[in-house]
């Protein structure tokens, strides 16, 4: 057998990750009859053979696991939890931990709450950490637990391993796609100063400059109203905000909204004065959250995260960190794509598009 035959090989070949790979090799029943014949048609293949069993159980020292993984929600409101792109991570991780045969326990922290004790190391293997890490008295909890970070802007002195999707480039990607389609003057939407959201909008800016075009840009940290259990924009502020926009000189032609969760808000308050998006302006949001958007029509462009597939991806650093607690910290970030829109195929020119709106006074 080649000595480049591994379980690497056998879950690229199976289509599966290398959780599932080892789960079949240790029989787990919580991977379906279908998955196991899958992936041992793969081993056979190859001709894998994997490790005696004692020799696996002294190297992970299983025996002292407790085959637990905590999902530590830290420092975000129930309702952000409640918006779709978050319900990806959410099920991402929950697909990719029952996959590898542990058992999930979901622990939600408002910024105020003490740590629990659940989370030393003696109650669950390891820690997948949603949210803020501001929080001294979890980062002390969390000394000594296996810990892989999920979503958010990695920052380049992580304290854990951290799995996100590449923040910098959702601001180029929109850029690129509405200078593409003909815009020169556009604007950038925000309802918060987070960091990621800030990087989103420089960028966004840099690009159009660029591009020869511009970009004015629109905050309002209360857009959002989190004090419900939906997250949803709240139409008091949307409606001074849309005023605003299409006062603005020049008048932009297109909208880059930080988040799809502000598309809802936003088509109400254009249809409301009857600027039709997708014709009278041009629409891009960011996050794909299908749910939302199959709502509007025409649907708006949107820019993919893949937020479930961060989350698996967070769920498999985590199993790897396990197994090789002395590493150095590691960051994978996802590359965002554009998902087009459902709006006019391409518009001609600035002037042709604006003779579309050019009477409304809003």
């Amino acid at each position: 057998m080649s000595s480049t035959i591994n379980s690497k090989a056998v879950a690229e070949l199976a289509k599966v990750s290398l959780a599932t790979v080892s789960r079949v090799i240790h029989d787990s029943p919580f991977i379906s009859a279908e998955t196991k014949r899958t992936v041992r048609g793969a081993m056979q293949t190859l001709g894998y053979q994997p490790a005696a069993p004692g020799r696996r159980q002294r190297r992970t020292r299983s025996a002292r696991r407790t085959n637990r993984i905590a999902l530590v929600v830290a420092g975000l409101p129930r309702a952000a939890m409640n918006a779709p792109v978050y319900l990806d991570v959410l099920h991402g991780v929950e697909a990719a931990v029952r996959e590898s045969g542990k058992a999930l326990m979901l622990l939600h922290l408002s910024s105020e709450a003490a740590s629990p004790a659940e989370l030393s190391s003696q109650k669950v293997d390891g820690v997948v950490l949603f949210g803020s890490t501001q929080d001294e008295r979890l980062i002390r909890r969390l000394q000594g637990t296996p810990c892989v970070q999920v979503m958010g802007k990695i920052e380049p002195r992580a304290l854990w391993d951290h799995v996100s999707y590449d923040n910098g480039s959702l601001g180029r990607i929109a850029a690129d796609y509405l200078l593409g389609r003909g815009h020169r003057h556009t604007a950038f939407i925000s309802s918060t100063r987070q960091p990621f959201f800030i990087e989103r909008g420089e960028v966004f800016q840099r690009a159009m400059a660029a591009g020869g075009g511009t970009s004015l840009e629109f905050e309002d940290m209360a857009l959002l109203d989190t004090s419900e259990e939906l997250l949803q924009a709240n139409p008091d502020r949307m409606r001074v905000l849309v005023d605003q926009l299409l006062a603005g000189n020049p008048r932009p032609t297109a909208v880059f909204l930080s988040a799809d969760t502000l598309a809802l808000g936003f088509y109400a308050e254009l249809q409301r004065r009857g600027v039709k998006a997708g014709e009278d302006l041009d629409v891009i949001g960011c996050n794909n959250e299908r749910i939302l958007l199959a709502h509007l029509s025409p649907r708006p462009a949107t820019i993919d995260i893949h937020a479930e597939q961060v989350g698996r991806k967070a769920v498999e650093r985590l199993l790897w960190r396990l197994d090789h607690p002395r590493e150095p910290r590691m960051t994978v970030a996802l590359e965002p794509t554009l998902v087009p829109g459902d709006g006019v195929e391409e518009f001609q020119d600035e002037t042709s598009f604006k003779h579309g709106y050019a009477g409304f006074t809003g």
